[in-house]
């Protein structure tokens, strides 16, 4: 029969496997950084993802050194940081809190510029058939012609039936362009907004989650479980 293992043994393998899951947690953190491009709202987006995706892992990590530290509380290499780490773990949760308005502002950003692509395509458009509307004679009408997305190179040439009859023709192509691309606008932007609210309430969840469960684990001034303090009547002091 194999011996059981030895507790002080279990801690330090506990520790060792803490050590690498926060590791593999800042190569993931990392790659998301890379490149910084702090004022790009897709760059917070990707940063706060991969921060939410993750951020299991050092939760995970902190609750296998706090154990490891009750098995034995001289195992090293981090055994000795117990009160450094549960200070860290409150900052974290507090960051997790103030998350959720970041990433809600983000993606509103983010959001309104896939949708202004949409609408200043849908700008040239309305420019251009008011721009023929108004136009009083064969120059006005052939420059308002080159306003149009992939306009012909055969402007010069003369035209080919009377002004009046030439801007009826035009516009009665443009008018229903101008109205499906608006109705396409019109629901590409209602669609991504349904989309951006169920990623907002997701994100929102996991960061309070988050920030409860750091806040568990995290402590000030040597007063306990931070989340416990918090709770009028529930103070308990553990793992000092």
């Amino acid at each position: 029969m194999a011996n059981k293992i030895r507790s002080e043994d279990f801690a330090d393998i506990l520790q060792w496997v803490a050590l690498a899951l926060f590791i593999v947690f800042l190569a993931i953190l990392l790659a998301a950084i890379l490149p910084l491009e702090i004022l790009d709202s897709r760059w917070q987006v990707r940063v706060i993802s991969a921060l939410l995706g993750s951020s299991s892992l050092p939760l995970i990590g902190v609750v296998l050194i706090l154990f490891s530290n009750f098995l034995d509380e001289n195992v090293s290499p981090i055994g000795s940081k117990i009160s450094l780490l549960r200070r860290l773990s409150g900052f974290a949760a507090i960051g997790f809190l103030l998350l959720i308005p970041l990433q809600i502002t983000a993606g509103s950003r983010l959001l309104n510029q896939q949708s202004g692509n949409e609408v200043t395509q849908l700008k040239v458009l309305q420019r251009a058939a008011d721009a023929i509307r108004s136009s009083n004679n064969e120059a006005d009408l052939k420059n308002a012609l080159r306003q149009l997305p992939g306009a012909p190179s055969n402007l010069d040439r003369p035209l080919a039936a009377p002004l009046p009859q030439v801007k009826d023709a035009l516009i009665s192509r443009l008018d229903p362009a101008v109205k499906r691309l608006q109705s396409q606008v019109d629901e590409a932007k209602q669609n991504r907004l349904q989309q951006a609210l169920g990623i907002w309430i997701r994100d929102a969840g996991m960061a309070a989650g988050y920030a409860i469960g750091f806040s568990g684990l995290g402590s000030f001034q040597e007063r306990g479980s931070l989340f416990r303090s918090l709770i009028p009547g529930r103070r308990k002091n553990i793992w000092k």
